[in-house]
């Protein structure tokens, strides 16, 4: 297997563009598209599946799906909560049509307009997104959503296509069960008018840059490739993984073809069990670094408002007609001039202030995605003449957009949060009503004191004064030396900002106080760490969304770990009690490792205490929940945890149980 960080990739890319233009040849690459770029306004399959099951079981059916298979059980609720194909529309369309458009989706629609990287989409999503996205932008791709319109691309033109392999949320007929996936997947010999044979006519020429697809090998998109690799491509594929799950479950003829590059997510900062996330890279991210490579300037909307909607108005006005004759009834030729008079104004060619200026210059950066740019930008400008312009608002809303939404260089995030951090304070001094800045405030106060003890910052020797002086200021004295007092003092800090009613602020707020009790735990800091995982688990809302329960999941879990640490068994079982009574039920598999660690960490606290029949009832559940699961890594915990039981059934030493990797 080929496999590639993300930097390293994109270069390729890069490189491969170049040398086609060098030479004249076609563009080399096309984008294959799925799910996780129009993740988070569309709903993932998964949550799809926990919808369409509530709705079966409100209609009385409750029959369990055929396999654990992800595509059984997917088809099995969708097929129970509406049956028929107009029904399985409607819900899909209600579910896209007012989305608003992804991130991702509008990144991937910055990387197209110039139609440097390619000008061919091929995607499996039923929505249309990147349609709205092109479209906002001052592009109208022609779209291919069913087998009867595949004429209509043609990968040597120059247009910007885009190809609905399953058809799209308009039509009835759009392909979501398997069998529907899988008839679509058949070749239709020399017949143009296929799915199959339009992919493999692309697939000839162009190898595919896959984002947010984790690949099905049954559908259209996957026949044709298995079959076209079986030739060889002109030019590498370039395959990114949301996660080693994500890479595991690819098949051998995929990852093992010498055309075929694996991007896989890099370890974590903070080494460690019990993340509450696996390493990820998401679609945002694999479109930015293109966009840095290939050094996109931003699109004239953002750059250049008022000349971009006078340039789209003017090339939909006939020059010949006159409004004073009616010839233009809604006289768009005024409206035209006055935009023209606009845009030459000095207010709007000057900008009202040097800091509009400077903002302008920043939001520039933003959007080519220079986040290094940014920050050095950002703690360049005078913030008096910011304040003084009424600019400071929205400079620490820029801040806090970025430094909560990348992942950086560590010295340069932090530089970003220390500006933050004064921005914060000056604005506080003036408006000590400012509510969401006090947010922001707390919030860069936490993630800079994790930043502070990722390896290789000086301050990892300290981590408890890296991770609670600057946020215990923000609640009391600094003179304050009582423990006891700090702690409540912290509770309370974290109890305010996990019951915002912006649930934005909740998850970066349980984000950044994970990260910082994860830090503290390495450090084996454990009392702190217990507190501030304490935290996250019992003080965020029932009702926050996955991401955040499975932060809550994992804190439960790690705080269970460290209580046994500290020998504190009848605590850790308690504590991971909760983790299976809360998640147990869950489908997400993230949240089932968790459980099964919780499960683990009660079995090893129970033999500790000589209780060994309920630890082995301990590890009994852990393997029946485990050993048939679809997640590689689950069933391999199943493998360890039957070796942990027979060790307890044998009367071990509890001190040579588990192994390393179930903790």
């Amino acid at each position: 297997m080929h496999t590639q960080s993300l930097k390293q990739a994109a270069a390729e890319i890069h490189q491969a563009v170049n040398d086609s233009k060098t030479r004249n040849t076609p563009r080399p690459f096309f984008f294959m598209i799925g799910a996780g770029v129009s993740h988070p306004r569309v709903p993932l399959a998964s949550r799809v599946t926990d919808q369409c099951k509530e709705i079966a079981y409100k209609n009385g059916k409750n029959s369990p799906p055929p396999s654990n298979k992800p595509i059984d059980i997917y088809q099995h609720w969708l097929e129970q909560a509406y049956p028929q194909p107009r029904g399985r529309q409607k819900y899909f369309r209600g579910m896209i049509e007012n989305a608003a458009i992804s991130p991702a989706n509008f990144r991937l629609a910055h990387l197209l307009l110039d139609k440097t990287i390619t000008n061919l989409v091929v995607t499996t999503n039923f929505d249309d997104l990147l349609f709205r996205a092109l479209t906002l932008f001052g592009e109208r791709p022609i779209v291919c959503d069913h087998p009867e319109t595949t004429l209509r691309i043609d990968p040597e033109s120059d247009d910007l296509q885009i190809v609905q392999v399953h058809g799209s949320h308009w039509f009835y007929d759009c392909c979501n069960l398997k069998g529907e996936i899988q008839q679509r997947a058949q070749s239709a010999g020399d017949c143009p008018s296929s799915m199959r044979s339009l992919l493999d006519h692309i697939l000839r020429s162009r190898s595919p840059i896959v984002v947010g697809y984790g690949g099905w090998e049954e559908d259209v998109f996957m026949s044709a490739l298995r079959c076209r690799l079986k030739a060889g491509l002109a030019t590498n594929l370039y395959w990114f993984c949301h996660s080693t799950d994500d890479q595991q479950a690819l098949p051998a003829w995929l990852t093992g073809n010498s055309n075929v590059r694996i991007v896989a997510p890099n370890a974590p900062l903070v080494p460690g069990p019990g993340l509450a996330d696996p390493p990820t890279i998401d679609a945002v991210s694999v479109f930015e670094e293109l966009i840095r490579q290939f050094k996109l300037s931003e699109p004239k909307l953002t750059k250049d408002p008022l000349g971009f909607f006078t340039e789209h108005l003017h090339h939909s006005l006939d020059p010949s007609a006159d409004d004073k004759l009616g010839e233009a009834p809604y006289f768009l030729g005024a409206l035209l001039e006055d935009l023209k008079t606009l845009s030459q104004h000095p207010v709007y060619k000057q900008r009202r202030s040097l800091a509009e200026q400077e903002m302008n210059g920043i939001l520039g950066a933003v959007r080519e995605a220079r986040y290094e740019d940014f920050i050095a930008l950002a703690s360049k400008v005078d913030l008096d003449g910011f304040q003084r312009a009424g600019k400071l608002s929205d400079l620490i809303v820029t801040l806090y957009a970025v430094v909560t939404g990348t992942y950086g260089d560590p010295n340069s995030t932090l530089a970003a949060l220390d500006h933050g951090i004064e921005i914060a304070t000056r604005i506080e001094s003036s408006d000590a009503s400012d509510q969401d800045c006090r947010i922001m405030h707390a919030i860069f106060l936490l993630k800079r004191g994790a930043t502070l003890c990722e390896p290789g910052q000086k301050q990892e020797k300290d981590p408890v004064k890296a991770l609670t002086t600057d946020i215990l200021k923000f609640k009391i004295p600094a003179t304050s030396k009582d423990r006891q007092e700090e702690e409540q003092a912290y509770d309370s800090i974290t109890r305010w900002l996990l019951n915002l009613p912006n649930p934005r602020f909740v998850e970066d707020a349980a984000l950044a106080l994970f990260n910082a009790a994860s830090v503290l735990a390495h450090t084996q800091q454990y009392d702190w760490a217990i507190l501030a995982f304490s935290a996250v688990a019992d003080h965020t809302p029932a009702i926050a969304g996955m991401h955040v329960q499975r932060l809550v999941a994992a804190s439960m879990s790690n705080k269970g770990r460290l209580l046994f640490l500290q020998d504190r068994f009848d605590e850790a079982i308690q504590t991971c009690d909760k983790v299976v009574q809360q998640f147990g039920d869950s489908p997400d598999r993230t949240l089932q490792a968790q459980v099964a660690r919780a499960l683990v960490i009660k079995g090893i606290s129970l033999a500790n205490q000589n209780r060994l029949p309920e630890a082995v009832a301990a590890y009994d559940e852990l393997i029946k929940r485990t050993e048939h699961a679809p997640d590689p890594a689950l069933q391999s915990l199943a493998s360890e945890a039957k070796a942990g039981r027979q060790k307890l059934a044998e009367n071990v030493s509890p001190k040579n149980l588990p192994p390393e990797s179930l903790l």
